[in-house]
């Protein structure tokens, strides 16, 4: 389950671009983007960019 502090330590880890890119890849998994909804990474299932930007 991801949540936006594994999301915090997976920016941490390998940085704000290759993050960014894992949540818009077409392989992302569903339950991942439902977990993120949660969170507000994503609205209505478009990323919410400035907020990702705001935890880098």
């Amino acid at each position: 389950m991801y949540t936006l502090e594994s999301l915090k330590r997976k920016i941490a880890k390998e940085g704000l671009e290759p993050t960014i890119q894992f949540l818009l890849s077409e392989e992302l998994p569903l339950q991942v983007k439902q977990d993120l909804e949660k969170e507000r990474i994503f609205n209505k299932g478009y990323l919410c960019l400035s907020f990702v930007y705001s935890l880098g």
